[in-house]
């Protein structure tokens, strides 16, 4: 009920922003709130705001999720912003700025409209709802690639009594006779 609750539409004329929570974190990952914040290392369970900037650093990653639709794996050395992340009335408008380096994208289709978009210095890309990666460099430009779904670690399983954790991805299995997938 609850999660129904979340996702039903703002009467008409009616917004509210949303945020993006921290979580996975490997490696070295910070964000700020906006520019002339400070940067901050992230944690798992942090809250960004719209305007928010990431980094991550070599071999680190940071995992969203975004609003009430979607999921962001930002891979390593890449600097990314959030410039919006709100809900107007029955549509969720996401912007998500790939400034350097790569990002994966997942937009779920949650019984609202979705105006995501990812922008690069050199494109704009319009998501209605699928999993895809966009990556920019100097060298070549804006790239649209397949998502690293298997890395994304969208289900996190823990068992009682147990001090591990099980990430889920893709065609991945756990149950309680065979725990790690």
């Amino acid at each position: 009920t609850s999660a129904l609750e979340a996702v039903k539409p703002l009467p008409q004329g009616e917004s509210k922003e949303l945020i993006a929570i921290v979580m996975h974190r490997t490696g070295k990952a910070q964000w700020r709130a906006d520019e002339k914040a400070t940067w901050q290392s992230a944690q798992v369970d942090d809250a960004l705001p719209a305007g928010a900037m990431i980094r991550t650093g070599l071999k680190s990653a940071l995992t969203l999720r975004v609003g009430l639709n979607s999921s962001i794996l930002i891979d390593s050395n890449a600097r990314v912003a959030l410039p919006r992340i709100i809900q107007d009335g029955d549509q969720l408008q996401t912007a998500v700025k790939v400034e350097r380096g790569r990002a994966d994208v997942k937009v779920n289709h949650v019984g609202l409209t979705n105006d995501f978009s990812v922008v690069t210095p050199t494109g704009a890309l319009a998501v209605k709802g699928t999993g895809f990666a966009c990556r920019y460099d100097a060298f070549d430009g804006t790239s649209i690639v397949g998502a690293k779904t298997n890395t994304m670690n969208a289900i996190e399983v823990h068992y009682y009594a147990s001090k591990l954790a099980y990430y889920l991805s893709g065609g991945a299995i756990s149950s309680n006779k065979n725990e790690n997938p």
